[in-house]
């Protein structure tokens, strides 16, 4: 990764709260096996595609960079009282893959700091 692409944080959520987020896959235009998944949310934007916008203005992302930012679908989250419960979908991005959110918040946290439980349609985990 460059220096630029090293600075964005791997997750980057608003502390508690219900809000919207998504998923970044982050690619090398170059080398094909330099990504990475990052998880961006905030209840400050009201879309999915609001998150991204914010994230692009931020990190100052064009698309002259060397690398490619693509969502890869969106959800909800809520972090309340050591739980965090993951589910739904983007309506401009479709679903996530929450299960991977929930590990990289797990590996992120630590395992056991928070009670995380996510939906797929009607099943719950």
């Amino acid at each position: 990764m460059e220096e630029k692409e090293k600075k964005i944080p791997e997750i980057e959520l608003d502390k508690e709260g219900k809000f919207k987020y998504i998923q970044i896959k982050i690619t090398s235009k170059e080398k094909k096996d330099d990504e990475r998944i990052i998880l961006q949310g905030t209840a400050s934007c009201k879309y999915h595609n609001d998150i991204y916008k914010a994230f692009t203005e931020k990190y100052n992302i064009t698309e002259n960079d060397k690398y490619n930012y693509e969502v890869l679908g969106g959800g909800k989250m809520e972090i309340k009282d050591n739980k965090i419960h993951i589910h739904g979908e983007s309506s401009v991005y479709g679903p996530c893959d929450h299960e991977l959110t929930s590990k990289m918040l797990e590996k992120h946290f630590g395992k056991g700091k928070y009670e995380i439980t996510w939906e797929k349609g009607e099943e719950k985990k």
